[in-house]
């Protein structure tokens, strides 16, 4: 019961209580991170990601706790950052939609000038072919060797040893591979080696 000639003040109830946001560099990918203190009727998170702050494209999504009233931490990867200044931020959709944003978080990415390192053929390749890496000027004892699509999903990995200049291996592409681009790397203890890869 509210006394007479006073108006009751309404406080909206917030969906989530957002600790930090953050988004970095990680060499040729950018790590997003965020940390919620509580959160209510949230149903997705969604990263976007602009070249100039006003318009802006959905990296991914990831499923938010619903109710919690628990610290949770998020992370979630771009494989596919833009180069130069980007700018990244969160967006937070309710199950009834309503949603709202985090702030805006730049990014700078420099890409890491790979060519001559890995040549790959045939490229495009086929579904059902075998495409084969040459590493050039590359020596390493140890190699992972990923294949992935630009969302981060993954399709082949191995790892290969005993790299050295002019060593040939073979990437098998799965006839259930769909088309589209991807990216190979192959990575060291600290060293990164990539190149695009079209599968028609």
């Amino acid at each position: 019961m509210y006394a007479q000639g006073l108006n009751p003040t309404i406080v909206p109830v917030l969906p989530i209580e957002l600790i930090s946001f953050e988004a970095n560099v990680n060499n040729q990918q950018v790590d997003v991170k965020w940390i919620t203190a509580s959160e209510i009727n949230n149903d997705i998170f969604t990263i976007e990601k602009s070249k100039d702050a006003k318009n802006w494209e959905k990296v991914l999504t990831v499923k938010g706790a619903g109710n919690s009233n628990q610290v949770i931490e998020y992370f979630d990867v771009d494989y596919n950052p833009y180069i130069e200044i980007s700018y990244y931020r969160l967006k937070q959709t309710d199950f009834n939609g309503a949603y709202s944003y985090s702030n805006i978080v730049p990014v700078k990415f420099e890409e890491i000038n790979t060519e001559g390192n890995i040549n790959l053929f045939p490229s495009p390749a086929n579904v059902g072919e075998t495409v084969h890496l040459v590493f050039k000027n590359i020596f390493e004892s140890e190699l992972l060797v990923v294949l992935r699509d630009l969302k981060g999903s993954e399709f082949y990995s191995k790892v290969i040893v005993n790299i050295e200049d002019g060593k040939l291996i073979g990437v098998p592409i799965d006839t259930n591979i769909p088309s589209g681009v991807y990216l190979i790397t192959a990575t060291s203890e600290n060293q990164m080696y990539s190149q695009k890869l079209i599968i028609k």
